[in-house]
């Protein structure tokens, strides 16, 4: 039976969150690369409004959701749009991208979908008489109300006419507040909030800019990251003190900093630990990492994990490696998508000179997971002059993958490439 799902939307970071994932329907690219193999249910291709729960008192409601519930939201004693519930799942690292996080690093990451949603104009007082309710009784808090308690409620609301948005959808404080951020913001601008925290430090900075500690996005800088978020409210204010950002209200999500920042050029980290294969650090133009190649790896310390991942983010985006794309092996040819390719050194990266280091584009290839990465760091696998030599390990199901390889050209193999082709198939191979 259909339950009733009271969601409060009267705060600005709320109805913010609702102008950006409801009002417009995160597109399906952007869902799709943190599902994995949780996909089942979705309809590929479809954009969907989507809303989220943090961690904490709601839980035990969420945990009473179910698809086919009626969703309502409500501000300012109306309630303003319906729509029923069409997935319910759990994904912190959508959530995150969508929404940022709040002062206690928590994301809305209780998630659920919503489909066949219109907006309607239903004061609050007749939904709390039609639920049993004194009249005056204030809707506070997530809530879902089981069948007996809403088919009331229910029946008056799908009743209710289809109405205008509320006045607030397209008050320029809120509805235009994405809009009129980004276009404050330059490339110069940001280039002077990072001289900017360079000269006074970290915490400082973040002080002045009244922002607190990335948990997602920092913007490397040779050896110095900063946080975005905290980056692009310092500009914005700086530049326009007449627009002041409130950083509390402003959420720090791919669309909001990640994005406005790589479109500027910079290289936006995000310090989660399986993010390669989810954002591009500087989108998906292969051009920006080979112009930023020369003055970033030479100042990346490869010694930490951290700079070992730029590193191999930088490659990956020199060479095409696109988070929701694909590409081909450059040993056995296959088009794979990019999170089951790895950006393979031809010639060992210890052994390389600066120069050789920033030749993003050849340095390296996409080299698949599937046994041709670690077959070719072994050299159980070496390309000459486009042809793919084996040498056998006595293994029955590697031979068996190495000798449907022996012989036939590999699509990885450049002209510009040769030296270090020639350089790899020269070493010894090692053990698996």
């Amino acid at each position: 039976m259909t339950q009733l799902v009271l969601q409060p939307c009267a705060s600005k970071a709320s109805k913010e969150h609702f102008l950006d994932t409801i009002a417009t329907p995160v597109p399906w690219d952007s869902i799709s690369e943190h599902l994995g193999l949780d996909a089942g249910g979705f309809v590929p291709g479809q954009d969907l409004p989507l809303w989220g729960i943090t961690p904490g008192n709601s839980q035990a409601q969420y945990n009473k959701l179910s698809v086919g519930d009626l969703a309502v939201f409500n501000a300012n004693r109306q309630v303003f749009y319906m729509a029923t519930v069409s997935h319910v799942f759990e994904n912190e690292g959508l959530a995150s991208s969508l929404w940022g996080r709040d002062e206690k690093g928590r994301t809305w990451q209780y998630m659920y979908a919503l489909s066949e949603g219109r907006y309607i104009d239903f004061n609050t007082e007749a939904l709390n008489i039609a639920l049993g309710y004194k009249a005056s009784n204030n809707i506070q808090g997530f809530l879902v109300l089981d069948s007996a308690k809403s088919s009331g409620a229910i029946t008056e609301l799908i009743a209710e006419p289809t109405a205008q948005p509320p006045t607030w959808i397209n008050d320029s404080t809120i509805g235009k507040r994405l809009q009129k951020i980004t276009p404050l913001i330059s490339r110069v601008s940001i280039e002077d909030a990072i001289q900017r925290a360079k000269q006074i430090g970290r915490e400082k900075f973040l002080e002045e800019a009244g922002a607190h500690k990335a948990f997602r996005y920092v913007v490397v800088d040779g050896q110095f990251e900063i946080d975005a978020k905290a980056l692009i409210i310092w500009a914005h204010n700086k530049s326009h003190p007449e627009a002041k950002i409130d950083p509390s209200s402003f959420d720090g999500n791919r669309k909001t900093v990640a994005e406005p920042l790589r479109e500027l050029g910079f290289f936006v980290d995000d310090l989660r630990a399986d993010s390669l294969v989810d954002e591009a650090p500087m989108g998906d133009d292969p051009q920006k990492y080979v112009e930023i190649a020369s003055t970033l790896i030479g100042s990346l310390d490869i010694t930490r994990l951290t700079g070992q991942r730029r590193e191999q983010g930088l490659i990956r985006g020199a060479l095409g490696l696109k988070p929701s794309g694909s590409q081909q092996c450059g040993i056995c040819g296959k088009v794979l998508p990019s999170g089951l390719l790895v950006a393979g050194h031809i010639k060992k990266r210890s052994e390389c000179s600066p120069s050789e280091r920033v030749d993003v584009t050849n340095i390296a290839m996409p080299v698949c997971l599937f046994g041709c990465d670690v077959l070719f760091e072994r050299r159980y696998l070496t390309v000459v002059d486009g042809i793919i030599h084996v040498k056998l390990t006595g293994e029955n199901a590697a031979d068996e993958y190495l000798k449907s390889l022996e012989g036939k050209i590999a699509p990885g193999w450049t002209k510009a490439r040769r030296e270090y082709f020639g350089w790899h198939a020269a070493q010894p191979k090692t053990s698996l």
